[in-house]
């Protein structure tokens, strides 16, 4: 009976252990697996770093191109997990030098095509220098610029942005030009009368070596240029052209066409066009007119033509 009574303990004994240990295993299990959680960037959960062509290049005004865009925390080879910390635009012409003591932290650079980003490592613009130009995508920004901050972080004690893009400042107008005209006032017989008109613009040098950055910047230029007739013109009382509506045959490269009509005779006749200039581009649009010139020099009827 003894015996009976000492195996059923020892059997006892020997399950709570077993019980125990698995509790162990459990517990340290939990105690040894650690969640790190990325830090947030901008206040938000985290996201990849954008692709250099999903970055803006226009402030949202559209007035202006943004030259480059830094984080201002730490950068990392690996992509998804750099653009830490938060974000700084910058427009062309931008400039600054930090506070005595101080340095602005770049950990993750973007610089936009057509631009240009000076790092210097000295305040005003002074000491060594380095120049990125774009399109570039620097993830950690290296040590290039001969200062650390922040545990480490690259930093510039002040710098510059560039670019080659500018946005049109021209303040648009429009008028009835006349491409061509033919005098018949002179005979009783009526006359065939060929001429010649273009449509489509022509762009300043300014634009053109615009355009020439990308084709994303090229599209910004153009959205800015004709949204400029449409702010100040619009509907316009001079010509009554709708700016707001400018016809893709306009907006494209200038084409030349010819056309033959009849003109009385003892009449004369213009044949004249809505054009618009903003700085040096200028604009012959589609919408064109005939006005009839009587002997004595009065205008006599006009006529729509597109």
């Amino acid at each position: 009976m003894m015996k009976l009574l000492l195996l059923i303990l020892q059997l006892a004994l020997l399950n709570e252990a077993k019980t125990l240990e698995s509790a162990l295993k459990d517990s340290f299990k939990e105690e040894t697996h650690v969640h790190f959680d990325l830090p947030a960037r901008n206040n938000t959960a985290r996201q990849p770093c954008p692709a250099i062509g999903d970055v803006p290049i226009v402030t949202p005004d559209r007035k202006e191109f943004y030259g480059v865009r830094y984080y201002d925390g730490r950068g990392h080879p690996v992509t998804a997990l750099s653009c830490n910390g938060d974000y700084h635009d910058r427009v062309s012409g931008y400039n600054d030098s930090a506070p005595e003591g101080e340095g602005w932290l770049m950990g993750t650079l973007y610089v936009h095509a057509g631009c240009i980003f000076y790092g210097f490592s000295d305040y005003n613009y002074e000491g060594s220098y380095k120049e990125y130009q774009g399109p570039v995508f620097l993830s950690e920004v290296p040590d290039v610029f001969g200062n650390t901050c922040n545990g480490g972080i690259p930093c510039v004690d002040s710098y510059i942005v560039t670019c080659e893009q500018k946005m049109p400042d021209c303040v648009p107008d429009d008028r009835w030009t006349t491409v061509a005209s033919f005098e018949n006032s002179g005979s009783s017989l009526p006359s065939t009368f060929t001429y010649k008109y273009v449509i489509g613009t022509t762009w300043s040098n300014q634009m053109s070596e615009g355009f020439d950055v990308s084709i994303t910047v090229s599209g910004e230029l153009k959205a800015s240029f004709w949204g400029r007739f449409e702010a100040t013109i619009g509907v316009s009382h001079t010509t009554g052209y709708n700016w707001g509506y400018v016809s893709t045959q306009a907006k494209q490269e200038r084409q030349e066409f010819t056309v033959e009509t009849k003109v009385p005779g003892g009449k004369g006749i213009k044949i004249q066009q809505t054009s618009g200039s903003c700085g040096s581009s200028d604009v012959s649009t589609e919408a064109l007119r005939s006005v009839e010139v009587m002997a004595n020099g009065e205008f006599g009827e006009i006529l729509i033509i597109n």
